[in-house]
């Protein structure tokens, strides 16, 4: 089974989402976007999310 192009951790309230496209430096595909967005819909709802971009 081919690996995740998105892992997602949560530990202790805060969740880290990690790009895992090092072949294409970590290239937005169709696939990674559809990932992101299916991540941030599954928290859409909940109080205490916050969003921060490093």
């Amino acid at each position: 089974m081919p690996e995740s192009v998105l892992m997602v951790e949560k530990a202790d309230g805060v969740a880290t989402l990690t790009l895992n496209r090092p072949q294409a430096m970590n290239a937005l595909s169709r696939e990674l976007r559809l990932e992101i967005v299916s991540a941030f819909a599954a928290w859409y709802f909940l109080v205490e999310f916050v969003l921060l971009f490093l």
